[in-house]
Order: structure tokens, then sequence, then C-alpha cells
């Protein structure tokens, strides 16, 4: 049959179609005769099979039959239908073919009673024997009907048929072997018992080999989109979408009505799909006609089911129906076989929920609104006598049940509840209840001095989410309600709201002013949080003795004992000020105080900045396994408060270090995911340095364009935002010189970097270099390919003012720049040892952009020596390197390079050996003579003869296709990069030689 592909909706079941058109290609085999569809109600099962008829290119007769309640007990009723209208459209002689002779058939089939056939007579009133022979006959009948062409006979709504037509059934299918007749089943298996005939005929057909079963599954969410397009004509937003979804739990039938009910009303804003006025009356018919075939003890279980909305457990619903435990029990069995509840049991609890939320609506808002506030009463009263219930179930309860002049009872609750919830970082369950709890405060004037800690709250709420204008308003509501003490937390959750979101004037303005208002609040734990984050201001912006001075003030007011968490943050804002000092030491020790501090905080705010100050100061020289450890932790930190905010910060840090690592692939996708929450929160203080980063990775790539796009956009946001913040300011500057390095406008270079350390606190060195390595390094290099010595010297010197055990990228800029400088006096061997140990050491730091650099300038240097095979190894090197960071463009100008020498670049695609592949003896061999190893030394080192070295290299060569021991030497540096393994002494050992 024709296995044209569907379009729209039915898109997602092809496979299912396919899987019945299978069915039906082999029903001359050795396949099943008999396949049952099941589902349950609306989910698709009839559709399904239309859709197969509709593919069918006319090779197979479909016949229809339906059972229907009302006709449960009429023997054979499926079957008539199914067969009378095809019956009664054959002529008369096809007619007389098809019927058996001496048939009982015309008894049963209206069509078939004016042929006036004598059947035949009833075997001594034996109504099993007259039974048996109908059933043979309707076999015979079938497979003759089937003479020309397939037949499939659909027999749909099988629960309701009737205990004969399923007998029916099951003599046909048995009888069926070797004809072109399949049946198709379909009914709803959460409607029948385990123990009904129907499911027992299916199942001994199974066992016998003849049928098989398809379970047809509800919609996914894409589907119930597509058929929303489908019947509006419209794209529906994403949350409606999973709304309705969730709602009607991807059965077709609700999906598509909802549809109608959407266009027919022409609305151009989505429903609330769980109002009752929003659902199609189709629907609530369907539902509610299910719902009156309950008894009163299923109505009523269901209704406090509804009413509790959450999972009911057993033992308060045997309290709330007042049922003795068979009753109760009676009525759960009846609704879980109806699949209205489905059971979860959880260890020795059990408890009840709604298969489909839809059917929960429907109860509830079925029901008049003076008896759900009864319901809610009655479960309020027995979950606050029993106490086995959290205060939120508590407060909902309350709320929903109580009177307006008695709803304030629930504030307790609420505000119980509230707390859980922000202990936990359930931020949007504590939005919601705060909602409701300053709706209440503001109604009472008892409970408005409560007002200030819940708007506090509220806030932090709304904070952690990255809503932070709903945040500081939340807050500023606050001020004019709060004492000193609480007006002083305010504002100081206030201002670090507004620095994170970039308004770092605002910001200092609102901490300013907190701290000329503290009065009597001055020497309160309040007061140190809020001179420790005016701290925190002064040494972001670069006001190191300031910040300094303000967190001795701070340290001062704090009891360490009793407040932790504040003299944590004072030991954070002491390491931030020493790193930008470059007194890494000092702002190590201080950072481990804070993090021992925050050890054993339940609020792991201060632990997070901890950790994200400290991987900011090691991203980019010390041990990449400690700088991963925070950054981790961060990460760890943000997804347990679940702030979104917070994940982009953990994401946004590693994104320069991973780039210079050769890990521009991970560095882009982790920028991507970081400007992506950055953008959804409007994070100003990161937003910056993100796209900045992101320029750089991209830059690297090759991609240019984006890499100027993410500057710009860096730079406006500087500018938009009037920056002021260090490492947003230092970040952007010095990655746009390293643009403008790199596309060799060295001048330009210097003046960026010129006019960047002149809006840098003193002493410039030392802050302008901890902030950001690179900047000096830049500006040496930019100087000595400009000719001018004496500048580059200058920068060097201040290098090594720098120089500590863990700024070790002082040691390869160093080297590299002497190596440039020493060119220009053509002091090629010379040039060629400090290019050569700078690119040591690059590699041995993990360094792979900056190795690939030097070994361009030693590959020049070593040309102009008269090295050329050296030159060419130290090329193809550097190719090597850029190819496995994914630095193409760079790579590209090195094969230029080769190519214009005349050289064939040995790096890109791995290299294809000529014939045999490399054993292992030779790989040895490789290595060996990559270190510049003689034949008589490896023969000695690998205790064989100096002839058989000699005839391992030419095999080597032979194989490789290589013409020297240098391409040998520059074949096992492209296979080290390849493996993350590069022989650090290579090129020493062969200039040495």
């Amino acid at each position: 049959m024709s296995a044209a592909n569907s379009t729209g909706a039915f898109l997602e079941r092809d496979d299912l179609v396919a899987r019945l058109a299978q069915q039906v290609d082999a029903v001359e085999g050795n396949g099943p005769r008999f396949v049952a569809i099941t589902g349950e109600a609306g989910v698709g099962k009839t559709r399904l099979v239309e859709e197969l008829r509709r593919r069918d290119s006319g090779e197979a007769t479909y016949l229809y039959g339906r059972a229907f309640q009302a006709t449960a007990t009429t023997p054979y009723a499926v079957w008539v239908d199914a067969l009378e209208q095809h019956l009664r459209l054959l002529p008369r002689r096809e007619l007389l073919h098809v019927l058996p002779g001496g048939s009982d058939l015309p008894r049963l089939f209206p069509a078939c009673q004016h042929l006036s056939l004598e059947p035949l007579p009833a075997p001594n009133g034996d109504i099993g024997s007259e039974q048996v022979r109908l059933f043979g006959q309707m076999g015979t009948m079938l497979s003759r009907m089937a003479r020309d062409r397939r037949l499939v006979v659909v027999l749909d709504n099988l629960q309701w048929a009737d205990a004969s037509s399923v007998e029916l059934l099951h003599a046909v299918v048995r009888a069926l072997d070797g004809c072109k007749v399949l049946i198709f089943g379909i009914y709803r298996g959460d409607d029948l018992r385990s123990d009904s005939s129907l499911n027992v005929c299916v199942e001994s057909l199974v066992r016998l080999g003849l049928a098989e079963s398809l379970a047809v599954p509800p919609l996914t969410v894409d589907a119930t989109g597509a058929i929303l397009i489908e019947e509006t004509g419209r794209n529906w937003p994403t949350g409606a979408v999973h709304q309705l979804h969730h709602l009607t739990q991807g059965n077709a039938f609700f999906v598509r009505e909802f549809g109608k009910h959407a266009a027919a009303r022409g609305r151009d804003v989505p429903p609330t799909w769980n109002s009752i006025d929003e659902m199609p009356g189709t629907v609530q018919a369907l539902l509610n006609e299910r719902l009156r075939e309950l008894d009163e003890a299923c109505r009523r279980v269901l209704a406090f089911a509804a009413a509790f909305e959450a999972p009911i457990g057993y033992r308060l619903l045997l309290v709330l129906t007042g049922f003795d435990e068979e009753r109760l029990l009676d009525a759960t069995d009846r609704l879980c076989a109806l699949r209205f509840l489905a059971e979860i049991v959880d260890g020795h609890d059990v408890a009840y929920a709604f298969h489909k939320p839809l059917v929960q609506a429907i109860v509830y808002r079925g029901m008049g609104a003076a008896r759900r506030q009864f319901l809610h009463r009655t479960i309020a009263a027995e979950v606050m006598r029993t106490d086995d219930h959290d205060a939120a179930t508590i407060a909902r309860h309350l709320l929903a049940g109580a009177a307006a002049d008695r709803q304030h009872d629930a504030l307790p609750y609420l505000l119980r509840a509230a707390h859980d919830a922000v202990s936990v970082f359930g931020n949007h369950e504590a939005i919601a209840l705060l909602d409701s709890a300053l709706q209440l405060a503001r109604t009472h004037v008892d409970s408005r001095a409560l007002l200030p800690r819940i708007h506090l709250d509220h806030g932090e709420s709304f904070k952690r989410l990255g809503r932070f204008t709903e945040a500081i308003d939340s807050w500023t509501q606050a001020l004019p309600l709060a004492d000193a003490r609480v007006a002083a937390t305010l504002r100081r959750c206030i201002a670090r709201t507004h620095w994170q979101a970039g308004h770092e004037k605002e910001a200092m303005r609102v901490l300013q002013d907190g701290i000329a208002r503290l009065a009597e609040a001055e020497a309160t734990e309040e007061a140190a949080f809020l001179r420790q984050e005016y701290a925190l201001s002064l040494a972001r912006q670069g006001r190191l003795q300031e910040a300094l001075d303000e967190a001795a003030r701070a340290l001062a007011l704090t009891d360490e004992e009793r407040h932790p968490e504040a003299v944590a943050r004072i030991h954070i804002v002491i390491c931030l000020a020493h790193g930008y000092r470059g007194d890494l030491r000092s702002a190590v020790q201080a950072i481990k105080k804070s993090l021992a501090l925050c050890e054993d905080l339940p609020y792991p705010g201060a632990a997070f900045l901890a950790h994200y100050t400290m991987a900011g100061l090691l991203r980019y020289e010390g041990d990449f396994a400690v700088f991963e450890q925070h950054c981790d932790a961060c990460m760890r930190i943000a997804e347990r408060m679940h702030s979104v905010a917070l994940v982009s910060w953990a994401q946004s840090i590693r994104i320069e270090r991973y780039t210079f690592e050769g890990r521009v692939d991970e560095a882009i996708e982790l920028g991507k995911s970081a400007l992506a929450l950055d953008q959804t929160t409007g994070q100003g203080a990161v937003l910056p340095r993100t796209h900045a980063f992101l320029a750089v990775a991209y830059w690297v790539a090759g991609d240019l364009a984006k890499a100027r796009h993410h500057l710009d956009e860096s730079k406006r946001l500087v500018s938009e935002l009037e920056k002021n913040e260090l490492r947003v300011v230092v970040v952007q500057a010095c990655c746009e010189a390293f643009v403008a390095f790199h596309e060799g406008r060295f001048e330009a270079v210097l003046t960026l970097l010129s006019a960047l350390r002149d809006t840098i606190t003193k002493p410039v060195p030392i802050t302008f270099y901890a902030l950001h390595p690179h900047a000096l390094s830049l500006a040496a290099e930019a100087a000595a390919r400009l000719g001018r010595a004496e500048e580059a010297k200058k920068f060097l010197h201040e290098l090594q003012l720098l120089r500590k055990p863990s700024a070790s990228g002082c040691d390869g800029t160093t080297l590299h720049v002497q190596g440039l400088l020493r060119q220009m006096q053509r002091d090629f061997q010379g040039a060629c040892h400090d290019l050569g140990r700078a690119a040591e050491h690059w590699e041995a730091t993990q360094r792979p952009w900056n190795a690939a650099r030097a070994r361009v300038d030693l590959a020049e240097a070593l040309a102009a020596s008269g090295a050329d095979d050296l030159s060419v190894a130290a090329l193809n090197a550097a190719g090597a390197i850029y190819t496995s960071i994914r630095a193409t463009r760079e790579a590209a100008a090195v094969g230029q390079r080769l190519r214009q020498a005349g050289r064939r670049p040995l790096f890109g695609q791995p290299r294809k050996t000529l014939g045999q592949p490399v054993s292992n003896r030779e790989t040895e061999v490789i290595a060996l003579v990559a270190q510049g190893k003689s034949n008589k030394e490896i023969a000695s080192l690998l205790f064989l003869s100096e002839l058989t070295i000699e005839t391992h290299v030419k095999n080597i060569l032979r194989k490789l296709g290589l013409k020297s021991r240098t391409q040998v030497a520059a074949y096992a540096v492209q296979r080290a990069r390849s493996n993350s393994v590069m022989p650090l002494a290579i090129f020493e050992a062969q200039i040495a030689r």
C-alpha cells in the first residue's frame, strides 16, 4: 500500500501508521489476523485507522463497524454495523456467492433476508451448536469477500461490544488462516477491567500468535502546538501550548476541541485554559457525561481530591469523606480503573492524583462556590488538626474557604510557607505566597508592621530570578514603612541589584544615602552589611584604599561568631582589593578566611561571591584545576539557588581562559549560553564582558563579522551604562586591543592601552596587570613590532616588577618580546633561543594560541638565520596547533606561507600513510627523531643496531611520504598536538644541533 507521508499534526504518528500498513501488507503471510488498537478516549485511535485508509492506494477494502453503549446487550451488533452496509451494496449474484449455502446469516443481516434462502434446521435446540455453526459461516463469508482484494474490518468501541460479538471475534480470527482478512479492534483499555471478556479474548489470541496490541500514546507538546495552529490559523505562545498539553495530557480530541473553541471565540490573547469559562462545551459535556455515571461515593472522593489539588493521601481522604475503609477502597479502585485517578505509592503511604488536570478542573469548577468553600474549610480544619501538611497547604485552604473578614487567619501560615520556600530557593512559589501575604497585610491594620520584612523576601525572590526591576520596586515600596535597621538592609539590597543590572551610579547613590541615614542603626549588623556593600563597590571601581578603609570600619562593627556572613563578605572585599593590586598571596588568604566562614551558612550567596571572586583572579594565571573548582562551585550554588542570573556569571568567567587554552568551541558555546541568560535578565554588570569575551573567541575561530559585532555591542553597553567597574572597562578595552593587535594595527593598540592606563587608579602597572595580564603583554609586543625598543623594554620592566610565582604569563611574554627585539638587532641565534623557549613555556602552561604565535615568529628567525628546514618545521608545528584549536584563519595563513616557500603543509586533516601503517617500533623512532636524537643515540636507547634504526627511518619516510628527518619531527609535533601532548624540547634540541 502507499506510504506517502502525511502532513500537519499527524506527522509524529507516521511510525504507527507504518506499522499498521505493514500488517495490512502481510495479511496473506504468517502475520497476525487481529490488531488491538488501544488507548484512552480521544487519544486518536480511530483517526489513526482513518489516516491508514487515506494513504491506501485502493488495494484493500475497509469496512467500519462501531459498538454503542446503548446496544451493549444486542447480539453481534458491532459485526452487523460493520458488514451490513457493504452487503447491501453487493449485487444479488455476488451476495449469493459470498454467503455459504444453507446459511443462517440472513437472519443476522437484513441485507440478505430478501434472498429467501432456507436456513439450516436448528440442531435439536442446541444453541451452542447453532452458535458454532454461525461462527463458521461468518468466517467463510469473510474469506469469500476477500477473494479478489484484501479486506480490513474495523471494529470500533469494542469496550461496549456484547459478549456474543467478542466470542465471534475470537472464533473468526482463529478461522482466518490463509485468508486476506485483517481485523482492527479499537477500544479503550482504561474502561475495561482486567478480567473482562474482551481482555480475555485478546490475551488468548496474542498467546496463539494471531494478534498483537498497538497502544496509541498521547500527543507530544509539539503536536499539541501543531493542532492549535491547524485549528486557529496562528502560532501560540509556548507557555499556552505547554499549559494546554499539561491540562489535556496530550489527548488529541481534547486538544482539537480547545483549538476549535479558541478559533470560534476569535481571541488574540491566549485563553486561560484552566478557566471553566474557556473550556469547550464538547469537552465539558463529554467529561460530565462520564462523571454522571459515577455513584455518590466516587463523586464525593473526586470532590475532595479536586479541592485539595495536590495528590491527596488515603488517610486524609478516609477522614474527609467519613467512609469506612471498604467503601473508600471500592470508590478509589473504581476511579483508578476508569482513569479518573491514579494511585501513587511511596513506601507505606498511598495517595491519589487526577489522571488528567482537565478532569480536576471540570470537577472543581463544576461545583458551586459555597460547596467549594465548604470543602476547603473542611480540609483546612483537618490538616491543622493533624499538622501533617506544610504551611502553604493550610494557608491555601484557609484563603479559599474563609469569608473575607477571616482571611487574615491565613497570614501566619503564608509567611511560614514563604519563609520555607525562600530557604530552599523555591523562588516562583515564594513570590506567589508573598503576593498573597502582602495583599492580606495591607488590608489589616494589625499586620502592616510585617510589610517591610515581607517585602525583603519578596524582592529577594524576584532578584534570584533575574527580575531586577520588580525586586527594586518591591524594596522601594517598603522603605517608608521600615525602621532604620531594616531600611539599611533594604538600601543594601537595592544598591546590589542596581549594580547587577549595570546601574553603577544609582547603586553608589543609594549606598551613600544609606550610610548617611544610618542614625541609630550605626553600630548594628545591618550597618556592617551596608558598609561592606559600599566597600565592595569602591573596590570594583578601583578605589582600593577607600575600599579597604570602609571594610575596616565594617569589620569593627561585626562580631564574627554572631554574624559570620557579614565577616565573610568583608573578607571578599579585602581579597578583591589585594587581588587588584597584584598581591595574590594576600588575596588568597582573605578568600580562604571567607570560604571557611561560609561553610556552615544556610544562605550560600556569600560563598558564591567568594568562589567567583577567586575564579576571577585565577582566570589568567594559576592552576587550571583550582580555577575550575571555583567555577564549578559557583555553578553548583547558582543551580541550588535556582538563580538564572548567577548561572551566567559562572559561565561567562570561563570564556576567555577556555579560548586561549585552545577550547574555542567550548568557549563560544558557553558565551552564547551566558549571553542569552544575560539578555533575558538584563544583567548590565556582566553583559559587556560577555560580549567582549565572545568577540575574542569568535576572532580566534576566524568569524570576524561576529567578533566585530560583539565588540561593538560591548563598547555600546559600556558607554550607555556609563560603566566604571574596572573588570568591565579593562576587559572591554583589552579585548578591543587584542583584535586590533591581530589585525596589525599596533599604533591603535598602544593608543587604546595608553588611554586605559590613564583611567585606572595608581599604581598603574599593578592594578592594570592584575585585572587583565594581556594588557601589558600586548603593549610590549606592539611596541616591539613597531620597532620601539625602549618603549617595549619599559613594558617588559613593568612586567618583571609584577613577576610572582603565580604570574607565569610574565615569563612567556618576556621571552617572546625579547626574541622579537633580538631579531630587530639581527641577533638571530639569540632570537631563536628566546622564541623557542617562549613557545616551550606557552605549551607547558597550556596556552596553545600563544605557543603557535611564538612558533610563527620562531620560523621567521630561523629562516633569517638560514635554517630553512627548521623554519618549515616550526611553521608546520604552528599550523598544527592552530588547526587543533580550530583557529582556521591563522592555520590557512601559515599554510599559505609554506606554499609560498615551495613547501607542502603537514597539518590540516590527519595525514594518511602511503602504504602500510606505521608500526609501534617506528612510532618510538619517530618520537626520538623529533627530539633530535641521531641514529646511533636511538639505537643505544632502544637496544638495537644502528643499521636497524637506519632501516626504520627509511621505512618511516616511505610510509609517510616525507623527505627528511626535519619533516619527521614536524609530523611528530602535529601528532602530539592532536593527542594533546606536546614534546617540549623538540625545537630547542634541533636549534642546538
